[in-house]
């Protein structure tokens, strides 16, 4: 049987598209094919009439490996840092490769900062990700074209503004006249910050407890005697208890920190009337960023619901394990109600966004 090729994510943004895209090729041709990686913005890997979101988190969760191209420019932006967070959600391993412009420190932020990064800078960092990749995949680490890798991999990365001298700026700052369009954006972005904090600190440790309950589920399933079977079904309950203790104290910071996203990201979106070419810049900023925390939080969503699920079937091995698991049933039910209304506000608010741009009227040409 022919082997599968081993599938990477390679989160970006379009400004960086060509350095990603020569990523893509050099690594691709350097395993002679037995890796795939996913590049958004790669005609071949998102075609006309997909619907590309769907796609994207298709891949995400599909991805054995996530490779976070981190640029000046990138981290800046929720939607790189919603697909590393997806990722880590997913017990993904995410790799970040910094990007940035020579002589430029390197300052990532929450959750990349917490990640052991690759520097493509260095040339003993770009041999240090294929050993990672090679590791992961199960492969031999490539011995020939890699003295010149560095080289043709920045050829391609030179071309784009991204890496340069010059350094796009996240949004066109000219066009927020106002101080509370500017204020607004800026409050905006950071809800979003602020958001993914909240997220990327509940579900890793919703992710511990159900580990340790699943690791003494399969003591009490080798268990040999009555007595350890009981022992095991005790800890499995405290567990649970304990896990959903946790969940119950952080909720209410999930659930302010949802407020004020919607908040402050339906009140700068309503401020614009579209009919000016920096107001649908902004939109399209907006939607951007909404669109990021929905790509995130579908595969958490998913996530929770099994793992609900699960825990309530724990009810079976004794009655201290089944009010436990009634108790960490409800504290996920919890989580799932709250994403589900972040989910409906992107949803709504996305649709909105673009029935708006569509309904724009362009400007004309200057008299």
């Amino acid at each position: 049987m022919k082997k599968a090729k081993f599938k990477i994510f390679l989160s970006h943004i379009h400004e960086d598209k060509d350095l990603a895209g020569s990523l893509k090729h050099e690594l691709e041709r350097l395993y002679l094919g037995a890796i795939e990686i996913f590049v958004s913005s790669d005609d071949a890997d998102i075609r006309g009439g997909d619907k590309w979101l769907e796609v994207i988190v298709e891949r995400l969760k599909a991805a054995e490996l996530i490779l976070v191209l981190a640029t000046t420019e990138s981290i800046s932006r929720p939607w790189i840092n919603f697909e590393a967070g997806g990722g880590l959600f997913l017990d993904k391993r995410v790799i970040p490769l910094c990007a940035f412009a020579e002589n430029e420190p390197i300052n990532l932020p929450e959750p990349l900062r917490r990640l052991h990064q690759r520097n493509l800078r260095e040339r003993h960092d770009i041999k240090r990700l294929l050993y990672d990749i090679s590791s992961n995949a199960g492969l031999m680490v490539p011995d020939e074209g890699l003295e010149d890798l560095y080289d043709r991999l920045w050829a391609s990365a030179r071309q784009s503004t991204v890496v340069g001298k010059e350094m796009p700026t996240q949004i066109n700052r000219s066009a927020l006249t106002d101080t509370g369009e500017r204020r607004g954006l800026v409050e905006a972005t950071q809800a979003a910050k602020d958001l993914l904090t909240v997220i990327t600190k509940l579900v890793p440790a919703v992710n511990r407890s159900i580990k340790k309950v699943n690791d003494e589920m399969t003591r009490f399933n080798s268990a040999r005697s009555g007595a350890r079977q009981n022992k095991s079904a005790s800890l499995i309950a405290s567990h649970l208890r304990n896990g959903a203790k946790e969940i119950e104290q952080t909720l209410p910071k999930l659930n302010e920190g949802i407020d004020v996203f919607i908040e402050f990201l339906s009140g700068y979106t309503s401020v614009h009337d579209s009919n000016r070419q920096e107001d649908r810049e902004q939109l399209s900023l907006s939607r951007e960023q909404i669109s990021g925390i929905l790509g995130s939080i579908t595969p958490v969503l998913e996530s929770m619901r099994i793992r609900r699920s699960n825990a309530l079937g724990l009810g079976i091995l004794s009655a201290a394990v089944g009010n436990a698991s009634q108790q960490m049933g409800q504290a996920l039910q919890g989580i799932i109600s709250s994403f589900e209304r972040l989910e409906a506000f992107c949803k709504g608010a996305i649709e909105l966004i673009d029935s708006r741009i569509s309904a724009a009227v362009p400007s004309g040409p200057a008299t």
